[in-house]
């Protein structure tokens, strides 16, 4: 017999660009995409590289006007959807009480199964936050959280399930020649230093800590950093890079669908964030064997691998003080089996988003 697909709607409340939460996303939907039957909204950011993702996989995308921007238009859009198809869940993505916008409506419509999927530690609007609070903790029938740090703050102790960010550990398995090649590739010498940081370029990743840090690096030792992301702060990031004559060492890519060799040729990752969740890239570089240098903002819960992140106050000294003498890695490929131990691989963390949906 025919059972009926359960038809999921998702909202990424950031926007379909390139990221954390839409990787999050993709993975966890090719696994199970056979299983239920998938509408994803599409505002602010319509990344071609990611709708031509979803699709592959068989979701419809509903273009939308901007959240941020024209947020009546979206709405009645998000209304009309709502109206015109019957969903079983609704399975919203933010950081913040602004989903309510979303799970009030899907209430409204008599969307039985309302998830809000909490990935971050803090948000950028905090006012907005407590003013919806009391709203949005009306709307919503499943709390799902990256981290405990993500879920405390927007849901209180105890009121959340964690979902962990899962990957194909396997796909990230350290290769030696993936690696010489991948340096060849950036142009690298084997004494060159290469930092990736891999992220939005938004206020919160704050990669323009990592200008200053290279210009002091570069008087002291070959090195290069790897930026990959897009956001509003580009402009920015290009100038201050031209003012400080770092146009060798600093390339910023807007996206490449290649992270896992990058990871392989990087000798760190840098991540000196204001805030965070419980970041993918963390998990994806550590399960490469990675060494990460990263903000002490961000949870401890993202230290899976034991002894490959290093957490540091964002001041300028303390990182030059960490990089001058910095040695890579000797045993990477011992780490993509800690990943599975420490439950972020794929197989377990689909049979929990299964039970979710039910």
């Amino acid at each position: 017999i025919m059972t009926h697909k359960k038809q999921v709607l998702i909202v990424n409340t950031s926007g379909l660009g390139v990221g954390g939460i839409t990787s999050h996303m993709i993975n966890y939907i090719s696994n199970i995409n056979t299983e239920y039957e998938f509408t994803v909204v599409a505002t602010i950011f319509h990344e071609k590289q990611v709708i031509d993702n979803l699709e592959s996989l068989g979701c419809q995308i509903i273009s939308m006007a901007n959240r941020k921007k024209q947020l009546l238009k979206y709405y009645n859009e998000l209304k009309q959807l709502m109206a015109s198809k019957q969903f079983d869940i609704i399975h919203v993505h933010g950081n913040s009480a602004t989903m309510v916008i979303e799970l009030q409506l899907a209430k409204k419509f008599g969307i039985p199964s309302r998830i809000a999927h909490c990935h971050n530690s803090l948000c950028s609007h905090k006012f907005l936050h407590m003013l919806l609070n009391p709203l949005f903790k009306q709307s919503y029938t499943l709390t799902i959280a990256c981290s405990q740090q993500a879920g405390d703050w927007i849901f209180g102790p105890n009121n959340y399930t964690i979902l962990k960010n899962g990957i194909q550990a396997a796909n990230y398995q350290y290769n030696d020649s993936q690696r010489q090649r991948y340096r060849q590739l950036f142009n690298c010498s084997d004494e060159t230093l290469l930092l990736g940081n891999v992220g939005n370029l938004v206020e919160q990743k704050n990669q323009e800590f990592l200008i200053p840090l290279i210009k002091e690096l570069k008087s002291q030792r070959k090195v290069k950093l790897m930026i990959i992301g897009q956001g509003d702060k580009e402009e920015h990031l290009k100038s201050l890079i031209k003012q400080n004559n770092l146009q060798n060492e600093v390339k910023i890519f807007p996206y490449r669908d290649d992270i896992p060799a990058c990871l392989q040729a990087f000798d760190a990752l840098v991540m000196p964030s204001k805030w965070e969740g419980l970041p993918l890239i963390l998990i994806e570089a550590q399960t490469a064997g990675l060494p990460c240098l990263i903000s002490d903002k961000i949870t401890s819960d993202a230290s899976i691998s034991g002894d490959l992140c290093t957490y540091l106050p964002l001041s300028t000294e303390q990182w030059f003080k960490q990089l001058t003498n910095f040695k890579s890695n000797e045993n990477r490929q011992l780490y993509a089996s800690k990943t599975k131990e420490a439950g972020f691989d794929m197989e377990g963390c689909i049979n929990q988003l299964r039970s979710i949906y039910g």
